[in-house]
C-alpha cells in the first residue's frame, strides 16, 4: 500500500489505478524494494 501511495503521489492528478497495476504487474516478480526503485524513478 505504501508504494501505491508513493506512486500516487508523484504521479498527482495523473494517477491511474489501472495503469499503476499494469505497470507493476510488467516487471515480473522482483522483490518489492526492486519494484519501488522501478516505479518511482521511471518518468
Amino acid at each position: 500500500m505504501s508504494l501505491r501511495e508513493e506512486y500516487m503521489k508523484k504521479k498527482g492528478e495523473k494517477f491511474n489505478i489501472k495503469e499503476f497495476n499494469e505497470n507493476l504487474l510488467s516487471h515480473g516478480s522482483p522483490p518489492v524494494k526492486y519494484l519501488r526503485e522501478i516505479l518511482l524513478e521511471e518518468k
